[in-house]
């Protein structure tokens, strides 16, 4: 699993991951027993608390609507909305909030592991996943 956390300037403050522009994205990856199936979601939202002086006490929440999920087939992209998947009607978004961070090394590229509650169909879980934040002045690297 990867973690993408944006930040616009090495500074403290709260960063906002809403997408006005229809131009954010999450990427996806499901490894099923018939065959591996990768997809986007678009209509991230969201709000990150971070300071490069702490980044262990990074807060926030991530949220991606089911409606903007997208695999690369329809048939796939309606099934995975449906019923017996997602159940984007009854459940319309899939939500992240961080629990916490541990990182290595200072700025401007953080690495570490987020470990947060995922919340997928109603039903929230304790995960965690790498991350990578590289931060230059004139455009944010992120993985």
């Amino acid at each position: 699993m990867l973690t993408t956390i944006a930040l616009a300037l090495l500074a403290p403050g709260t960063f906002v991951v809403d997408d006005p522009k229809g131009i954010n994205a999450v990427q996806w990856f499901i490894d099923s027993p018939l065959e591996p199936i990768a997809g986007t979601g678009g209509g991230v939202t969201g709000r990150l608390e971070f300071d490069p002086a702490a980044p262990a006490k990074t807060t926030g929440r991530i949220v991606v609507p089911v409606a903007g999920l997208k695999a690369p087939v329809d048939g796939m992209t309606s099934h995975l909305k449906g019923a017996q998947w997602l159940d984007g009607e009854k459940y319309p978004e899939i939500a992240f909030a961080i629990a916490s961070v541990r990182t290595g090394g200072k700025g401007p590229a953080y690495k570490g592991t987020v470990v947060g509650d995922l919340t997928i169909k109603g039903v929230t879980k304790r995960v965690s996943a790498p991350f990578t934040v590289a931060v230059s002045l004139l455009a944010p690297a992120v993985t």
